[in-house]
C-alpha cells in the first residue's frame, strides 16, 4: 500500500484543512541555510546524521508553517523543529528504558525543572546540549506560566516515551481506545507552546487553561500525528515498530491495509474539523475572559499558527526525503470512501487573525466511536 500516494492524493481531497501546496516565506532559502548552519553547529548534524538532515529539509516546515513572519522568529522556530525531529530520532534508537529515562531527565534539567542526574563523567549528548541552547534564547521571551506549562508536557512525553518503549519492546500494540492519548503524549504537546514564544505573544494563563484550549490542541496534535502516522507506516512495519495509528486499526479491528487507510482519514478529518469548529470560537472565548482587543487578537493570532501546523506539516512531509515508502505503489485510494466528501480550499494558511467561522459549516461528523 503506498501510503505516500495516498496522503498526497486523498489527504488534502478528504479535508479543506489540508489543502496544498502552501506559501513559504520570502526569505526561506536564506532561513533554511542558516537553520542547517546552527544543526552543524550543534553537533546535531554531523557525519550521516548531517546527511539525513539535509535530505529531511526539516528546516523547510518553519518557513512554512510560518510564511509570514519575521526573519528571526522563523529561524527560531525552524531550529526547534529541527531539534524536535532529532530528539524523536533519538529516543527511537534507544536500546533500553534506562536510557530514555536518564535523557529526559537531562533535558528537563535543561528547562529548570530538576536537578541534573549524575553522568558519571560523561559529556552530555548533542540533543541535550542543543536544547540548552535553545532554552536559553527562548526562556527570556517568556513567562514563568509558560515555562511552567511546557516542562509539564515535556514531562508528560517523558512517560508517554517510556511506555511506547516498553509496549515495543514487548511487541504489544496499543488498543485503540489507548492509542490517541498515549501518542499525543509521546509525540510532545509542548511542541504547540511554541508558537507563543516564538511570536512573543504570550496566551494569557486564564485562556491557555479554558477546555477550549486545551482540547483544540489535542485536536491539532492528534491529526498532525496521524498524518505523521500514515506517512511512516511503511518504515515503522520494516522496522517491526507496533505504536502505529494503522497497525492499531489492522491489529485489534482486523481491517485490511486500505481499510484502515480509510478508518485513520476519517479520525485525521474528524479531529481538523473539530478544532476548526474551536478556532471560531477563539475570539469570543477571549473576550467574554476580559481581553483587550489587542490581546484578542495576539490569542488569535497563535490560534491561527497552531491550526495550521498539520497543513504546513503534510505540504512539508510530502516533499521531504524523510518519509519514503519501501512498499510496491498503488494506486491511490479515492477519498470518498472515508465518508467525507471533498470541499473546496478554506484553510487558516496565511491568516494571522480568526474573524469569522468559515462561509460553510463543516460536513456532520461520521460515526466513529466515543472520542478520546
Amino acid at each position: 500500500m503506498d501510503t505516500s500516494a495516498w496522503a498526497k492524493e486523498a489527504l488534502p481531497r478528504a479535508s479543506r484543512w489540508l489543502q496544498l501546496p502552501c506559501r513559504r516565506h520570502r526569505h526561506a532559502s536564506l532561513l533554511e541555510h542558516q537553520a542547517r548552519r546552527w544543526a552543524a553547529e550543534s553537533g546535531l548534524a554531523t557525519g550521516a546524521a548531517g546527511s539525513r538532515l539535509r535530505a529531511h529539509g526539516l528546516e523547510r516546515l518553519a518557513a512554512t508553517a510560518m510564511s509570514e513572519e519575521r526573519d528571526d522568529q522563523v529561524l527560531l522556530y525552524a531550529h526547534w523543529l529541527v531539534w524536535v525531529f532529532c530528539l524523536d530520532d533519538h529516543v527511537e534508537t534507544r536500546t533500553g528504558p534506562q536510557e530514555i529515562d536518564a535523557l529526559f531527565r537531562a533535558l528537563t534539567a535543561r528547562t529548570g525543572g530538576n536537578p541534573p542526574g549524575d553522568r558519571g563523567g560523561r559529556p552530555p549528548c548533542a540533543v541535550e546540549a542543543a536544547l540548552g541552547d535553545l532554552w536559553e534564547r527562548t526562556c527570556p521571551r517568556t513567562s514563568h506560566h509558560w515555562r511552567a506549562r511546557f516542562r509539564r508536557h515535556l514531562r508528560e512525553q517523558h512517560a508517554g516515551c517510556l511506555r511506547e518503549h516498553r509496549m515495543r519492546r514487548a511487541g504489544a500494540v496499543p488498543t485503540p481506545e489507548e492509542y490517541p492519548l498515549l501518542r499525543r503524549r509521546s509525540s510532545g504537546l509542548w511542541l504547540y507552546d511554541l508558537p507563543e514564544a516564538v511570536l512573543d505573544i504570550e496566551l494569557p494563563p486564564a485562556f491557555a487553561a479554558t477546555a477550549l484550549w486545551r482540547e483544540l490542541v489535542r485536536h491539532i496534535s492528534d491529526a498532525a500525528n496521524w498524518c505523521n502516522d500514515v506517512l511512516s507506516h511503511p518504515k515503522e512495519t520494516a522496522d517491526e515498530l507496533t505504536v502505529n495509528y494503522l497497525l492499531v486499526a489492522r491489529h485489534h479491528l482486523g481491517l485490511a491495509p486500505g481499510a484502515a487507510l480509510h478508518w485513520v482519514t476519517r479520525r485525521i478529518v474528524d479531529r481538523l474539523d473539530r478544532a476548526a469548529a474551536l478556532g471560531t470560537r477563539v475570539p469570543d472565548t477571549a473576550q467574554r475572559l476580559g481581553l483587550s482587543p489587542h490581546a484578542v487578537r495576539g490569542v488569535s493570532r497563535v490560534a491561527c499558527a497552531v491550526l495550521n501546523f498539520p497543513s504546513a506539516y503534510l505540504s512539508w512531509a510530502l516533499e521531504s526525503g524523510r518519509y519514503t515508502d519501501r512498499t510496491s505503489p498503488t494506486a491511490p485510494l479515492s477519498p470518498t470512501a472515508t465518508g467525507v466528501s471533498p470541499r473546496a480550499p478554506t484553510a487558516y494558511a496565511g491568516a494571522r487573525t480568526l474573524h469569522r467561522a468559515p462561509a460553510d459549516p463543516p460536513a456532520p461528523r461520521p460515526a466513529l466511536g466515543p472520542y478520546v
